[in-house]
């Protein structure tokens, strides 16, 4: 946060303009912003240059949190069906106007250049206390199962099996199950129900 130490006019030739003197908390330097941008300042530009700086190490951070963004909320990424079709997605935090920011002082360094980003629950989503750095060693074993859902109208998300069948096109959901065969079952009580087979 900064403190504002005083606000003034300025005459920027057609119109007046109302400026502040601030001290940026992080590296004390006095500096000045336009008042209306003021609530959305974090520093002097200190930060941002240290997140800039952050980018071209080998740790990569931007690359990582680019790649994050894109795999959960960009359709065109080959890698969404995986992460934003299932439903998991970025934090707010992470994902907003100082989502790199935030990321990159959330996570920290890594201690390795060879350390992934990973969610530690699979079908939670990227957010504080759910990421880590990780070896690719121990990300193969906190994978989602490759087994096959052999049931019509059934698949797997956060945990538990979701059932649902479509009624003239659209889908009704019917509920999530502990077991396939549960969602199953449901599945076809309710296809008797709405079909009558």
């Amino acid at each position: 946060m900064i403190a504002v130490y005083k606000t003034y006019l300025k005459n920027l030739g057609d119109r007046n303009r109302t400026y502040a003197v601030c001290r940026c908390s992080f590296c004390s330097s006095i500096f000045e912003r336009s008042y209306s941008d003021v609530s959305k300042t974090k520093s002097c530009g200190c930060q941002k240059n240290k997140i800039m700086d952050t980018r071209v190490t080998d740790n990569n951070l931007y690359s990582t949190h680019r790649s994050m963004i894109n795999r959960c909320h960009s359709k065109k990424s080959n890698n969404y069906v995986n992460y934003g079709a299932r439903g998991i997605s970025v934090c707010d935090r992470w994902a907003g106007p100082d989502g790199l920011e935030n990321f990159t002082r959330d996570m920290g360094p890594k201690s390795e250049a060879s350390l992934t980003l990973d969610r530690i629950n699979n079908d939670g989503n990227y957010e504080p206390g759910n990421c880590r750095w990780a070896a690719r060693s121990i990300q193969s074993v906190n994978k989602r199962s490759s087994g096959k859902i052999k049931s019509k109208g059934v698949w797997f998300r956060s945990g538990k099996f979701v059932s649902s069948i479509k009624l003239n096109g659209n889908p009704i959901y019917i509920g999530r199950f502990k077991t396939e065969r549960e969602a199953s079952n449901a599945y076809l009580a309710k296809r008797k129900e709405i079909y009558g087979f």
